[in-house]
């Protein structure tokens, strides 16, 4: 497996979502309990790829914006419906909510944001980046 599997995975457990159906994972699953993400954890921390899986296995912000996470949802689910996807194949909610706190601007600023690789950068990168500026400029 490599590791932007591994972390589309952990993601989707993250979430409570299953990674293989999406469908919503019960409040008793062991996923949802969260020892298949420590596992993966461990693993992809035995691979050498520590620094890139901390960046991945975050929290949740207290302090994220909630406005502009409530339209980076809306823009995330029309990009999903467009590109026939669950919402959280194109971005699961923690990312949204961590985008709302750091508000990158540029490509290189949204890779920081957790849960952003290079494909969702490069997929819908354009879109989220324009409505953070967008929203920015409304705040003016």
């Amino acid at each position: 497996m490599d590791i932007n599997r591994a972390k589309e995975i952990l993601s989707a457990l993250a979430e409570g979502v299953d990674p293989t159906t999406g469908e919503i994972l019960p409040e008793n699953s062991v996923c949802n309990k969260g020892e298949v993400v420590r596992a993966l954890y461990a693993v992809l921390n035995a691979c050498g790829q520590k620094d890139t899986v901390k960046k991945h296995i975050s929290k949740e912000p207290a302090d994220y914006d909630g406005i502009l996470y409530e339209r980076l949802k809306v823009l995330r689910n029309k990009l999903a419906e467009e590109n026939g996807l669950l919402p959280f194949r194109v971005l699961p909610n923690l990312s949204l909510k961590h985008m709302a706190v750091q508000k990158p601007t540029t490509p290189e600023e949204l890779l920081l944001v957790y849960g952003v690789g290079k494909y969702t950068a490069n997929q819908y990168g354009k879109a989220f980046i324009a409505e953070i500026k967008d929203y920015s400029d409304c705040q003016k």
